[in-house]
């Protein structure tokens, strides 16, 4: 391919120009946490390492980040840093940690640790039963809070606004529609457009569903709980994000289905980033085996940059 691309001038100038236009925009941005980063009330015993610094950093200057960082390298700390120095610095008023269901605990005393004088309010999958959550979401809603930590699951205990959900649905129809006009054309498999049909069927129910769905008597979704950052510890866990492909038995590439759990927090968060929020990942994996996987982290953290780019649509 590299001798037939450059082996035209014509066609050289065409490819340097596409690239420069679309690719070779941007520098990309250092964070100097080691020169800016004031960690103010943090315990002094506890050293952090420049990686540390330079990621809660970023953390306050940029709207999401990707914590891309091995097991051992402290990413709970570099979380806990940034969160707290950003409600100092009055960016952030209620920020929210999702972590693994089994180290809600662990995270509530690493917080205590790092900070001593921080106020907390740390809630397991037991404090989200239905008898319990009234009062809990109630509790986060109305409390004045550095941190509320929460698991993986309680998550989906938390309703999506309806307003963000349908603007992903009608978002998802258009790319849908967008991926069976491109099989339409291409002819080669009617196997295929009939799936992209059933999922078109899927989604034109579920916003019926939506449009339809009784609102909580207390009217506390995710955007009334005051919710405006979100840190996923093990961020991983929510990968397998529905996409639509007109593509058919590609080798590298995983279910389009996708699952509830990833749907589920990919509409708080595109909510939460149009409000002004951010969000930050972590996670040692977020790649491990599938091309799809690099899409997916983009949509999460930099969905407006691909449509900026026009690469918001997975083919």
């Amino acid at each position: 391919f590299a001798d037939w691309a450059y082996s035209d001038e014509q066609r050289v100038e065409s490819i340097v120009a596409a690239f420069n236009d679309k690719m070779n925009t941007h520098a990309p941005r250092t964070y100097d946490g080691v020169k800016y980063l004031k960690t103010v009330g943090a315990n002094p015993s506890i050293k952090m390492r420049r990686t540390q610094k330079n990621a809660a950093w970023r953390m306050i200057s940029a709207t999401t980040m990707l914590a891309d960082h091995v097991v051992g390298a402290g990413k709970t700390y570099t979380l806990i840093a940034g969160i707290m120095e950003r409600r100092r610095l009055g960016l952030s008023r209620k920020p929210m940690i999702a972590v693994p269901n089994h180290l809600v605990v662990q995270w509530a005393r690493d917080f205590y640790k790092l900070y001593p004088g921080a106020k907390v309010l740390a809630a397991t999958p037991a404090d989200f039963t239905k008898k319990n959550r009234r009062r809990l979401l109630a509790r986060i809603a109305t409390g004045d809070f550095d941190a509320v930590i929460i698991g993986h699951s309680s998550l989906g205990f938390i309703e999506t606004p309806m307003e963000d959900e349908k603007a992903i649905i009608d978002e998802n129809l258009a790319s849908l529609r967008e991926a069976m006009e491109e099989q339409r054309k291409s002819g080669e498999s009617g196997r295929t457009l009939t799936q992209l049909r059933d999922k078109l069927k899927r989604y034109e129910e579920k916003l019926q569903t939506l449009t339809e769905r009784a609102t909580d008597e207390m009217g506390i979704d995710f955007k009334a709980l005051g919710v405006d950052y979100l840190a996923v510890d093990e961020a991983h866990e929510f990968k397998n994000l529905e996409y639509n492909t007109s593509g058919e038995r590609v080798v590298g590439m995983n279910d389009p289905k996708g699952s509830k759990k990833a749907f589920d927090l990919y509409g708080k968060i595109r909510g939460l980033i149009s409000r002004g929020g951010g969000v930050t990942f972590a996670t040692g994996t977020p790649v491990s085996n599938s091309l799809v996987e690099i899409y997916t982290m983009m949509r999460y953290l930099a969905h407006q940059d691909l449509v900026d780019r026009g690469q918001d649509n997975f083919d």
